[in-house]
């Protein structure tokens, strides 16, 4: 097994720049993200079995409701006009929905095919899933007739987002792992590996997507067997139009980490994937979103 996991945050905010490999300068693309690099650079043309298999993208679910900005990238204009999330006013060009969403189910859906459209394209060739980190969200509209969103807040609970990012990553990790059995990766000693990029991530996101991937690593071990390789990546600034895209550390020691969550609620969910507990897991998470703090309760309704 082979993934990449990517934090991202407001995509409208980048402009194509070149992304060089730090130890190898023909290894090179221009592009609007750092994906680009990983899907065409990051294999090893002597053994295809190294190359990534799935993409995933952690981002939040505000992510369709941006800043004015002077101009944004015409592939994310090009996606957001798809999803119906794009708006030009006197202040300036934005991503913002349009339209409401019905359901919170709804707004996750939009924001998944907004991202994927964008990884579309930059012409990722590879296997992507998008994942949405939920997060406590307010929208006040004006009382005109176009409808207009006036402001987006949003208040995210560190606890809450990171239990269910790692659920997230951990099911379908080892869902999209199941066509390779333990027993295969112990009889030749083949490593998982798990390649972070935290390019784009912002501040405490990026943060977040570190420690995720040191506790998938160790869930890993555990569920799939045999050794848990993971691989942090960031792409420093080189010029204006040049980054390199840097490994700037490496883990490989395999263990369930001891998390301190302070949230009593939360507890529950860190604990079900530590112990390998879905049946626990299901209940919790079934707990949790019947409750009225709920993530999925609909934030536009009144």
């Amino acid at each position: 097994m082979r993934i990449y996991i990517a934090s991202w945050g407001d995509p409208s905010g980048w402009r194509p720049v070149d992304y060089i490999h730090y130890q190898d300068e023909e290894k090179k693309i221009r592009s609007l993200s750092s994906v680009s690099f990983f899907d065409k650079h990051y294999n090893n043309k002597n053994d295809n079995q190294n190359d990534i298999e799935t993409f995933y993208i952690l981002v939040q679910d505000s992510v369709l409701f941006t800043n004015p900005k002077r101009d944004i990238d015409g592939i994310v204009v090009n996606c957001a006009q798809q999803v119906k999330a794009y708006e030009t006013h006197d202040s300036g060009k934005l991503i913002w929905l349009q339209e409401p969403p019905s359901t919170y189910e709804d707004l996750v859906k939009t924001i998944q095919d907004y991202v994927q459209c964008i990884l579309r394209g930059q012409g990722i060739r590879r296997k992507t899933q998008v994942i949405v980190v939920p997060s406590n969200i307010t929208v006040i509209r004006k009382s005109s007739q176009d409808g207009s969103y006036l402001r987006f807040s949003s208040s995210s609970n560190y606890d809450f987002m990171y239990s269910m990012a790692l659920m997230s990553l951990y099911e379908n990790a080892v869902k999209n792992g199941s066509r390779e059995p333990a027993e295969s990766n112990n009889s030749n000693n083949r490593p998982v590996k798990i390649v972070v990029d935290t390019t784009h991530g912002i501040n405490y996101f990026a943060i977040m997507t570190t420690e995720l991937a040191r506790d998938l690593a160790g869930f890993l071990s555990i569920k799939i067997g045999g050794r848990v390789n993971v691989e942090f990546w960031n792409a420093i600034m080189k010029s204006t139009e040049e980054y390199l895209v840097t490994k700037v550390a490496t883990w490989d020691r395999v263990g369930i980490r001891d998390v301190k969550v302070f949230n009593k609620g939360q507890r529950p969910v860190y604990r079900a994937l530590s112990l390998n507990s879905p049946l626990a897991l299901i209940y919790v998470m079934s707990e949790l979103r019947n409750s009225n703090n709920s993530w999925t309760r609909c934030p536009f309704c009144i």
